[in-house]
């Protein structure tokens, strides 16, 4: 993620847009943050769709995380964006982290990447959804929906 959103963007020959996030998994009821690997649940491939402004520009387009590694509440992997017509950017790094909600019956998940951060929840249906605020370089405010793939 060293480079910026709009530099990205251009190199994907579209005009400013997106990023991702976080993952996480299972349809089944998590069993709580004592003695294991949390973050387990967000390791494989999420793919889904995103919408939001880009410095006042609304933009919609394809997002792509990729968790390759995780350790107790930690996770680690890269995020990817796709806009309608366009090819996927090049993979960028993101960090999570994962944890049992007070209810019981799902995960929150907080990440960050280079230009911002990632705030959501990993349902009990499996459904990955993050909301995404970045101000540098430019002012972003983004919801991912994705599901593992």
């Amino acid at each position: 993620m060293r480079f910026t959103l709009a530099l990205r963007m251009s190199i994907a020959g579209a005009a400013a847009a997106a990023l991702l996030l976080a993952p996480a998994a299972a349809t089944a009821a998590p069993a709580g943050d004592s003695g294991g690997h949390v973050a387990e649940v967000l390791v494989g491939k999420w793919v889904g769709s995103f919408h939001g402004y880009l410095d006042g520009v609304y933009m919609e387009g394809r997002e792509k995380i990729i968790v390759t590694e995780a350790r107790g509440n930690a996770a680690l992997g890269t995020w990817q964006y796709k806009m309608s017509g366009g090819s996927w950017s090049a993979p960028q790094p993101a960090s999570f982290i994962v944890s049992v909600n007070e209810e019981g019956t799902g995960y929150e998940i907080n990440g960050a990447d280079a230009n911002g951060t990632y705030d959501g929840e990993l349902t009990s249906g499996g459904k990955l959804i993050m909301d995404y605020s970045g101000s540098m370089p430019t002012i972003q405010s983004l919801r991912f929906v994705l599901r593992k793939r």
